[in-house]
């Protein structure tokens, strides 16, 4: 078994990684390069080396622009890096990854389809068997809440509603893992709340590893175990904060939590010298 090594970002702060055994995602000197219409070349990370653990929740933060969402995307599957490798389990991640699920800002639900049918469709898609993709459907419907309303429409539903059948969507195929794109970015400050818990309950329930990207600093830190934060374009790792809450946590009182005071205040320190001039880039 390989022994365990050390992750050093550019600030010199530290995380030991986990055994090759228990580590989800890993990301080894991966660079994304884009080319714009008039062929030049953008970078949008660098040389990025993250070790995800499995059944870890990490958050991902840092200003608008700077590759968060380009992470999650090589994760999914969805581009290839231009160098490096993006690795789960151990495997090299290569074409679409059907063992993530991703959720996004957008809910994505097809209009025309019931609540129950929206979230069949990928059970459909893998020809799972009539009868057993209603048990799933059904008990997963349950699990967050919405098995009174299976044959309603989404125009019927409210935002929050809306945002349960979109996970219910990506936790009917018990995926290994679960990527997060500011799943809450729309929504109002008390549906956010309440949403954060409920993803929270969920992910005590079945540890699932979770990385989340999010422009909300307090959400950062109260969801995840380790907070991983980018500089600004081209993203590069400058700071990888491990958050020392105790769970189950509850994401109001928390907010009062001396550790939670002293955690925010570090990545505060790390995010606002990537600011250009004093302007927020979030």
């Amino acid at each position: 078994m390989r022994s365990p090594r050390t992750l050093v970002a550019p600030d010199g702060t530290s995380s030991d990684a986990a055994p090759a055994q228990q580590v989800e995602f890993e990301f080894c000197s991966v660079t994304k390069e884009f080319l714009s219409a008039d062929g030049q070349a953008h970078t949008a990370v660098r040389d990025i080396s993250l070790q995800v653990e499995r059944a870890s929740f990490v958050a991902v933060i840092g200003p608008s622009g700077c590759g968060k969402s380009t992470l999650l995307n090589m994760a999914a599957g969805l581009m290839a890096p231009s160098s490096g490798q993006v690795l789960q389990s151990g495997t090299p991640v290569a074409g679409i990854n059907p063992r993530v699920g991703y959720l996004t800002q957008q809910n994505n639900l097809l209009p025309w389809r019931t609540v129950r049918d929206n979230v069949a469709v990928a059970l459909e898609i893998r020809r799972v068997p009539r009868a057993e993709r209603r048990r799933l459907v059904d008990d997963i419907l349950r699990t967050v809440g919405l098995q009174d309303f299976a044959d309603y429409f989404p125009s019927q539903l409210s935002g929050g509603m809306q945002k349960r059948v979109a996970i219910a969507r990506i936790l009917v195929y018990k995926p290994d893992s679960l990527l997060m794109d500011e799943p809450f970015g729309p929504l109002d400050a008390q549906l956010r709340l309440v949403m954060q818990r409920e993803l929270l309950a969920i992910w005590e329930r079945d540890r699932r590893t979770v990385m989340l990207v999010t422009h909300d600093l307090e959400e950062a830190i109260l969801m995840a175990d380790k907070v991983v934060v980018l500089g600004r374009s081209p993203g590069q790792i400058i700071h990888i904060e491990d958050v020392d809450l105790p769970r189950p946590r509850n994401v109001v009182t928390l907010r009062k939590d001396e550790r939670f005071i002293a955690t925010w205040d570090v990545l505060w320190s790390k995010l606002e010298a990537q600011f250009d001039d004093g302007a927020v880039q979030a």
